[in-house]
């Protein structure tokens, strides 16, 4: 890890990455913490955290809270499709405000640290590099698939995993009164025993799916077409399913099907509600639909 007392540090903050990185590592990042352990390291001049608009009231105290506390929030709308349902095109809206952010400030620091594995911001690294800024990127491999794609974490000056600063950036149960909410726009899962023995098989039949589309990238035969896919994240798959569509890789029955279910999926992680057994229906139906199509991953032997 290479840090210089000296120089100027700022922190960009992707929030929906960097959460859903967090909780798939299974802890909830303490962000006093995680503004402590920087200001060590270097002169902190400005911490941002990128964000969605916040949907309930526990959020809203929370991004007052940071906002109090030295971060500076960047609330970016969402876009709605016509359903109602949020695009993912407000993905790269974040992405696109952090981009500028960081352009912005590039001549006045020394070092950024992006938070985020989002593939998005590799031209961004790129370019900052260019103007002799350093640039560290904080995100995961430790899944499956990682959470960081290859193209960010090579254009990189350095890489820090996220699982092993887990023990010095994670917040004690103890802590969450400083704020007085959970310190995660993320909020727990229903506790319910039917409820998570729902929630565990709705999280095997999306693990599923998730698995038959990787397959069906890697059926792709233009090696090119397939490195495309390389630079996506894969915290969401509406961005995966949309190119397997324009590539002629999934039928337009089995898109449906995976967008519903990438869409409740992310739904019922991100909000704190009761897993119905409609819903696991839901998602048993779609599996079907998808079925027809992408044959079953085959298991080591």
């Amino acid at each position: 890890m290479f840090f210089y007392p000296q120089e100027r540090l700022a922190l960009f903050i992707d929030a929906l990455n960097l959460h859903a990185t967090a909780r798939t590592l299974g802890f909830v990042v303490d962000f006093k913490r995680l503004q402590g352990f920087f200001g060590e390291r270097g002169k902190l001049i400005c911490a941002c955290y990128f964000t969605p608009p916040p949907q309930e009231k526990k959020t809203h105290a929370f991004l007052n809270w940071m906002s109090s506390n030295g971060y500076s929030v960047v609330v970016k709308p969402g876009i709605e499709s016509e359903e109602g349902r949020p695009h993912h095109r407000s993905r790269n809206n974040i992405c696109v405000d952090l981009a500028v952010h960081a352009l912005m400030i590039a001549n006045n620091v020394d070092h950024i640290v992006i938070l985020s594995g989002d593939g998005n911001l590799r031209r961004l690294v790129e370019v900052l590099k260019r103007k002799r800024t350093r640039v560290t990127v904080i995100s995961t491999l430790k899944t499956s698939p990682p959470m960081v794609t290859d193209q960010l974490r090579r254009e990189a000056d350095q890489f820090l995993e996220l699982a092993e600063l887990a023990p010095i950036l994670r917040l004690s149960p103890s802590k969450t009164a400083d704020v007085g909410v959970e310190v995660s726009p993320v909020s727990t899962l229903p506790t319910a025993t039917d409820d998570q023995d729902r929630w565990e098989q709705i999280r095997s039949i999306w693990a599923n799916a998730r698995d038959r589309l990787e397959a069906a990238i890697k059926a792709i035969p233009d090696g090119r077409v397939r490195r495309k896919y390389e630079s996506i994240a894969r915290y969401s798959y509406a961005p995966i399913i949309e190119q397997l569509v324009a590539d002629g890789a999934i039928g337009q029955e089995t898109a449906d099907a995976a967008r519903s279910m990438n869409d409740s999926f992310l739904s019922l992680r991100t909000k704190k509600q009761s897993v119905s057994a409609d819903t696991l229906t839901c998602f048993k139906t779609w599996k079907t639909d998808i079925d027809r199509q992408l044959p079953p991953v085959k298991q080591p032997a």
